[in-house]
């Protein structure tokens, strides 16, 4: 597998970074595996990490209002935005822009 440092010169959120400001973000990042189903981020909750996509896929989706779905079932009860496959893709942009906290 690729470094960190690797993937995320390759990523194009990146591409105008300095290699210096790359290597230096590289030295904190992990990478770290996500179970399918498994949720990396909630809507108005605190931003504190940017991800990226290394492999495989992110569904993003929102969880309606209270009694805007008829019957609510599940967990499931989600509506889906979109499917993000992209390799470099990043995801929670947000904890690098004030106020910090993940935006629908």
């Amino acid at each position: 597998m690729k470094s960190t440092r690797e993937l995320l010169r390759e990523s194009p959120f990146f591409e105008t970074f300095a290699p210096d400001d790359i290597d230096a973000l590289a030295a904190h990042a992990a990478i770290r595996n996500v179970s399918a189903g498994e949720a990396i981020l909630r809507e108005n909750e605190p931003a504190e990490t940017l991800f990226m996509i290394v492999m495989g896929k992110v569904r993003l989706s929102f969880e309606p209002p209270e009694g805007s779905l008829e019957p609510r079932t599940s967990r499931d009860d989600h509506v889906l935005i979109r499917t993000l496959t992209e390799p470099g893709r990043v995801i929670g942009w947000s904890a690098v822009v004030e106020p910090y906290h993940y935006r629908d």
